[in-house]
């Protein structure tokens, strides 16, 4: 696949929050949590632009299919990074993830929920190594997503 990548525009808002909530429901509801599809889908989506510190890269097929938003103060992190369901393993993760980690500093955190294996597997392929816990992710419903932190030390 031929995987575009650009800056995100204020145009893309929609598109990006479709692929945030497209994301969410499909990979957020965990029966071991008590997370369901109704928790997820009370959560509020929507993408603010980029600042001085901020940047986010969305890769377009026929449509905005990947997503990535990371920061770069106080921490240099990967905020998120998300791909449509029907695009994942073509690697527009992997495009995206060197796009942000050739901007970002030498040393880039993520959070990743406990139980996402496939995310898990994903940073770790990228030199992500686990250090711990981060808090739980509160949802509006009052449940709360497990969260692992992940660092990336690159020389």
């Amino acid at each position: 696949m031929n995987n575009k990548i650009r800056l995100a525009k204020e145009k893309d808002s929609g598109a990006i929050t479709d692929v945030l909530r497209t994301t969410w429901l499909a990979t957020y509801p965990n029966p071991a949590t008590g997370i369901t599809r109704k928790d997820i889908e009370q959560e509020p989506f929507g993408h603010r632009p980029d600042g001085m510190y901020s940047r986010t890269w969305v890769v377009e097929a026929d449509k905005i299919v990947g997503v990535c938003r990371a920061f770069s103060y106080p921490n240099a992190q990967i905020k998120y990074l998300y791909v449509l369901p029907d695009y994942q393993s073509l690697g527009i993760g992997s495009a995206l993830i060197k796009k942000a980690l050739q901007w970002l500093p030498k040393e880039v955190e993520v959070s990743v929920a406990s139980y996402n294996q496939k995310a898990i597997a994903f940073y770790e392929r990228f030199g992500f190594t686990e250090v711990g816990k981060e808090p739980d992710f509160q949802l509006i419903s009052g449940k709360s997503i497990p969260q692992l932190k992940f660092i990336r030390n690159s020389l």
